[in-house]
């Protein structure tokens, strides 16, 4: 008991549908629109991506239909000038 209290098990952790089922609550009752990942455990993160990921596209929670491979471009932002790539006569480092 005192270690619960002390140590609280994220209700993100389980089955993968237990983790989608809690994805989808949080959704539904508008405690969440997003949610960000950090991938600190490689083989913890393509569990989730190979397992949770199918689960919420199949309940449609999950969209698979963006456009462009970019943020820049699903949100049709143009990409800013740069100014120092052009520059007339000097060298210029662009990495």
């Amino acid at each position: 008991m005192a270690l619960e209290t002390v140590l609280p098990r994220s209700p993100f952790s389980g089955t993968p549908e237990h983790v989608a089922n809690e994805m989808q609550k949080w959704h539904e009752q508008e405690a969440a629109d997003g949610f960000v990942l950090r991938p600190f455990m490689s083989d913890t993160f393509h569990q989730f991506v190979e397992k949770v990921v199918p689960i919420l596209q199949e309940r449609g929670l999950y969209d698979n239909s963006y456009e462009s491979s970019t943020l820049r471009g699903n949100l049709d932002i143009s990409v800013p000038h740069n100014r120092y790539s052009q520059t007339k006569g000097e060298f210029v480092y662009d990495s």
